[in-house]
């Protein structure tokens, strides 16, 4: 790390608090739960919003300013202040019946809908911490710092093993569920038996609903897959990687000329976690 060779000034908000701007039309609410627009929301990215469980939203925490409206188009644009870190909060949660749902994992369908059930898309905000009454608890709600400690890790996705004999030109695999938010950051394979053929290749890559993966590909051939255990390492992955929980991936095959007569390759995609919906 390089030391400073002057005075700098930077901006530096209060722990745990948050003050942003708020996103064109959106009206906030003090107590209503907050969410933060992330880079791949359809539109205002990095704008405050009401949360919901739509693609691209991280919940933050309660609101702390009353009917805050959002005009970005403002001179001084209207600005919101949220709380972020970890607290607890008297909701009522939809499926809460007593002590036996303690701990449990605690989902917001909107700003102030709360359910044991997990929506479509979304990360508990928080755990039942103590049974009040009725649907009533007291739930710990988790900070975004503790959320990002446990929440941006790497995984390995085993998908699949492929025969080098019936690999076809076209959809080799369709339809393996995404299970979390997260990007691929490298696609490879690994030799579990070595190709049997003459001059057989086929070239192995990902698409995400519909669109290509930009890079991943692996080459899948008699020259490559030559040693058992080998890895085949697949192109730099540079863009369309993100998915969200419930996307569907396919592994597109594309042939060239040779005879491919035998051999199997397990295919694995590294992803990374991301934080929101």
């Amino acid at each position: 790390m390089t030391d400073l060779a002057a005075s700098t000034t930077r901006q530096i908000e209060p722990p745990g608090v948050l003050n942003e701007q708020v996103a064109d039309g959106v009206q906030t609410y003090a107590g209503a739960l907050a969410g933060l627009r992330g880079p791949d929301h359809a539109t205002s990215q990095g704008y405050l919003d009401g949360y919901d469980d739509e693609k691209g939203m991280l919940c933050l925490g309660g609101f702390l300013d009353d009917q805050v409206l959002g005009d970005t188009n403002a001179t001084d644009p209207p600005r919101a202040t949220v709380h972020y870190g970890t607290k607890l909060a008297v909701l009522t949660v939809t499926g809460v019946t007593g002590r036996g749902d303690v701990t449990k994992p605690v989902y917001a369908a909107d700003n102030n809908t709360f359910t044991l059930t997990r929506p479509t898309l979304g990360d508990p905000i928080g755990i039942v911490w103590k049974h009040l009454a009725g649907t009533t608890c007291l739930v710990l709600l988790v900070g975004v710092a503790e959320r990002v400690a446990a929440g941006t890790q790497t995984e390995l996705l085993f998908l699949g093993e492929l025969d080098f004999s019936t690999v076809i030109d076209g959809d080799v695999r369709t339809g393996f569920p995404m299970p979390f938010h997260g990007e691929i950051l490298e696609v490879f394979g690994m030799v579990r038996e070595v190709c049997v053929g003459t001059g057989g290749s086929i070239a192995l890559n990902l698409e995400i609903g519909g669109t290509d993966v930009t890079g991943g590909v692996v080459t899948f051939s008699t020259a490559a897959a030559d040693t058992l255990g080998k890895k085949l390492a697949g192109s730099a992955v540079t863009a369309d990687n993100v998915f969200h929980e419930g996307d569907l991936l396919d592994v597109e095959g594309s042939g060239a000329a040779g005879t491919r007569t035998s051999g199997l390759l397990e295919l694995y995609a590294k992803v990374q976690r991301r934080l929101g919906n």
